[in-house]
């Protein structure tokens, strides 16, 4: 786990394969052939996860954590092959499985994980309807990564947006980028945020919140096409009544 964890996956696979030929007892033998499977699932190496998940299906395992990580793993490979409906219905059935498992704080890490997963995934799929309730549960979970917190905001304001819920979308964008982030994410959010200002009649936020977009990302593989902001600003900058800026970025955007 130290090895996998300092991001030594193949130092951490041959040190469980080695503790594996003397491993007698199936918990223990499920313990690590888990954390490999997570070591190739990390790797990209999925033929090897998919048979060192074959091995964990023949164990018999007694120990109520251990089981659970094992049934874990398949889920997680399913969307990491891409077969996120798959996936998406293997973690629905652990969590009706084991219902009241669930309940006990010793496995709240592990369900949290699982909700995160299922949250981002449907999210992806664009099922935001079916996103929106997971999210609002998601972001009162801990978290490890501050950028896996700050994507759940995005996604739930996203999912708000798409319901037509305007103003949470907003409060949900605002978090996103108070998280202080300079990443794609929280480039989505300013322009998403500055295009609610725009429909909502309040331009000069639009226009501020575009102008942060090209003050604070200059990239050179922007996560928002700089003609979409040009445009957004000629625009804002017309209706203001600014019509050097209006053409200004009118030129900008034609060049993009």
């Amino acid at each position: 786990m130290q090895l996998e964890n300092s991001g030594r996956s193949e130092d951490a696979i041959r040190e469980s394969q080695i503790l594996l030929a003397e491993a007698t007892d199936d918990n223990e033998k499920a313990s690590l052939l888990g954390g490999m499977h997570v070591s190739y699932c990390k790797l990209g190496r999925l033929k090897e996860a998919r048979q060192t998940l074959g091995q964990l299906k023949q164990l018999h395992i007694s120990d109520l954590e251990v089981l659970l990580n094992a049934e874990f793993c398949e889920p997680t490979l399913l969307m990491q092959e891409g077969r996120y409906g798959e996936g998406l219905s293997a973690f629905a059935a652990m969590l009706d499985r084991h219902s009241e498992a669930f309940k006990d704080d010793r496995f709240r890490y592990l369900y949290e994980d699982i909700q995160r997963r299922r949250a981002l995934v449907l999210f992806g799929l664009s099922r935001f309807t079916e996103a929106l309730p997971i999210l609002k549960e998601a972001i009162s979970f801990s978290f490890d990564n501050v950028a896996d917190e700050q994507q759940v905001h995005f996604a739930l304001g996203v999912c708000h947006e798409d319901a037509n819920d305007t103003q949470a979308a907003k409060q949900e964008f605002i978090r996103v980028v108070g998280f202080g982030l300079k990443n794609d994410v929280a480039e989505q959010a300013l322009y998403r945020l500055a295009i609610l200002h725009y429909k909502g009649g309040a331009l000069a936020q639009a226009r501020q919140q575009l102008e942060m977009i090209l003050r604070d990302f200059p990239s050179q593989n922007p996560a928002v096409p700089r003609k979409q902001v040009y445009e957004g600003l000629s625009q804002t900058c017309h209706y203001l009544g600014d019509k050097a800026n209006a053409k200004l970025y009118m030129d900008l955007a034609k060049g993009a």
